[in-house]
């Protein structure tokens, strides 16, 4: 039997409990198995206080890779879901 692949691919971020208490910006840059950067667009995740977890979908792209943090700002872009938002940047930079 041929399993099929899954329709959707989801990111779990976690924080600690004083982390969560402050809004902020993540941005993180897709690892292969080794630890060497792809060339995938880089991701930005916008944390709202009061959530020391979230889950948001991944396009497929990303299944089997390993997530670096690049940078935290904390001016976070304006994020309309309470669990978050997750944007994919136009490039690689």
């Amino acid at each position: 039997m041929i399993a099929s692949a899954p329709t959707s691919y989801h990111v779990q971020l976690q924080r600690t409990a004083e982390a969560a208490a402050i809004p902020y910006d993540v941005m993180l840059e897709a690892l292969d198995a080794a630890g060497q950067r792809l060339a995938l667009p880089r991701l930005l995740v916008s944390l709202p206080s009061g959530e020391a977890s979230t889950l948001l979908a991944i396009d497929a792209q990303y299944a089997g890779t390993t997530l670096r943090v690049l940078d935290v700002n904390p001016f976070p872009r304006e994020c309309q879901s309470a669990g978050g938002c997750l944007w994919q940047l136009s490039d690689t930079l």
